[in-house]
């Protein structure tokens, strides 16, 4: 995959052998960084990830909540309460597996990952594991998802199952293949218990009905909801439709999602029936843009014990649109003069009193690999899962069988501006960030050598290198918006910059967050990994 150049790296090598042991001796006079922002790692502590988070939010002294209730690229969430738990779900972080990131919260507000939907991806389905929703039944759970076919053209909604929300889950397989590329499903009954799947296709909002076990679609669809509105932008999507009284609500988004030029908004819809015909107030959107929240939308409805509705929603930060991706937002859901309104004046909320605890806000991870296994927040590319082993407090990973970099995706970073490190033993292992399938940064051990590398713009580039002999290196990625800093330490005091700095090309790739990832070019061993959000301060000025 992103394999540096061979003969490039031979060359530097070659270039710079002569001088790797009087360089051991020169590191003693690099500067001491005296706050990495790096804890110092703890074996034996817990399992094996640990969030980092902050203090508990107050408002007005009582419990409160800080958007967002979950950093980082968490697009098109849905959401489901299970006893006294909550459990949701998002869209894929491009086409990583395992397949559709389970979280798990007790408050709507304190959010851990808790697993994955399909530890293995259906066999049926590809890649672009779109918008999930979440439905529960007296006998568990179902899934409604949407996903390119395998062999064919085409989308279709598919449909899982399980017990309990922690899995085993199981595929049925396609429940709806039709011109159009149907996405976005959910579900809704009438009054009768009639089943009914909702989804966007060919422009429009549709309904069709579903089997008694939800599994089948049965008859031909009808249009519930067009692009009738000018906020719109002539596109209307992710549908959700809500009870209240002898109504139903559709809350639906309209315009365009995703990318610096976004105008996403939430919308809403009145009928006396599921099926409609649906009334639009002049009040639409809801919900839009803001000046801390850019293109909210695509919102999941959960109720709490207290009867009260929450939505849950995604929005890019207006400061570090396109670095962190969507975030997951949180707003409960009120009435006025028989319509839903939303968050501080149809704004997105910046802080609210939370459902119930206060939020302890995260403002990081990290893995010592104490566990058994890997932690559920570890994925890697659409089937491309590295040769890996976690094993006396260590992960052991290496390249593909084929030869390619064996690369494991950590986490989605939390905000524009952060600090990534891993302990590193062995040749070839490296630590980069990601954003699209060939844009990123990397630093990693080679020989005496520690290289930075950039494919952001173009093909595999050596940005910078240093000399550093040791049993184990620790390589650091620092970043503040797009620009990027590497350094590497013999033992987390003293570190070498490698490199100054280096101004990443601002590509639409970006709008769907940055990834940290683990990297292997050879059999490596990793001690701990840790990512931090810094403070978040002017973007620097691109050269």
């Amino acid at each position: 995959m992103r394999r540096p150049p061979a003969r490039a790296l031979l060359a530097c090598a070659a270039a710079l052998g002569a001088i790797a042991i009087a360089v051991t001796v020169a590191l003693a006079g690099c500067g001491r960084d005296a706050a990495t922002g790096i804890p110092a790692p703890v074996k034996g502590e817990g399992t094996a990830l640990t969030p980092l988070r902050g203090a508990p939010e107050l408002v007005g002294g009582a419990p409160g909540y800080r958007n967002p209730v979950a950093p980082g690229d968490f697009p098109d969430p849905t959401v489901v309460r299970v006893g006294g738990e909550y459990w949701a779900t998002a869209t894929n972080h491009g086409s990583q597996q395992p397949v559709f990131q389970l979280l798990r919260s007790r408050d709507l507000v304190n959010w851990q990952i808790a697993g994955a939907v399909f530890p293995r991806p259906p066999r049926w389905a590809t890649d672009s594991w779109w918008a999930p929703s979440l439905v529960s039944r007296r006998d568990g759970l179902v899934l409604y998802y949407s996903a390119k076919r395998r062999g064919r053209e085409g989308r279709c909604i598919g449909v899982a199952a399980t017990r309990r929300p922690q899995g085993p889950w199981r595929d049925r397989g396609p429940v709806l293949c039709r011109p159009g590329d149907p996405i976005d499903p959910a579900t809704v009954e009438d009054r009768r218990g009639r089943l009914f799947l909702v989804y966007k296709s060919q422009g429009a909002i549709r309904a069709v009905a579903l089997s008694r076990g939800g599994d089948s679609v049965r008859g031909r669809s009808r249009v519930l909801l067009t692009a009738t509105q000018a906020w719109e932008q002539g596109l209307v999507e992710a549908p959700v439709i809500l009870r209240r009284g002898g109504s139903y609500f559709l809350l639906y988004s309209g315009a365009a999602c995703c990318g610096r030029p976004c105008n996403y908004g939430l919308g809403v819809a009145r009928a006396r029936s599921p099926l409609g015909p649906y009334r639009k107030p002049r009040i639409n959107p809801i919900l839009g843009s803001s000046r801390a929240w850019r293109c909210p939308g695509h919102a999941g409805a959960v109720q709490d014990a207290r009867g009260r509705t929450w939505l849950l929603y995604h929005a890019y930060p207006r400061r570090g649109l396109g670095y962190v991706g969507r975030e997951l937002l949180l707003d409960r859901l009120r009435w006025r003069a028989g319509w839903p309104v939303l968050g501080e004046d149809r704004d997105p909320s910046v802080s609210a009193r939370a459902p119930a605890a206060a939020q302890r806000p995260q403002l990081g991870l990290r893995d010592d690999f104490t566990g058994r296994t890997l932690s559920a927040v570890w994925q890697w590319g659409e089937r491309r899962r590295p040769p890996y082993r976690v094993r006396r407090g260590s992960l052991e990973l290496g390249p593909a069988r084929n030869g390619e970099t064996g690369e494991l995706y950590f986490a989605s970073v939390p905000s524009p501006s952060y600090r990534a490190a891993a302990a590193a033993r062995g040749d070839g292992g490296g630590l980069g960030a990601f954003w699209g399938s060939a844009n990123g940064v990397w630093v990693q051990r080679s020989g005496p050598l520690i290289t930075a590398w950039t494919d952001a713009d173009g093909p595999p580039r050596l940005l910078a290198m240093k000399v550093l002999t040791s049993p184990r290196v620790l390589l650091r990625i620092s970043a503040r918006f797009n620009r990027f800093r590497f350094a590497a330490s013999a033992d987390g005091r003293t570190w070498v910059q490698v490199g100054r700095y280096y101004d990443a090309p601002i590509r639409q790739s970006w709008a769907f967050g940055t990834t940290i990832t683990l990297r292997a070019d050879r059999q490596v061993r990793f001690d701990w990994i840790r990512l931090l959000a810094q403070p978040v301060m002017p973007a620097p000025r691109v050269r």
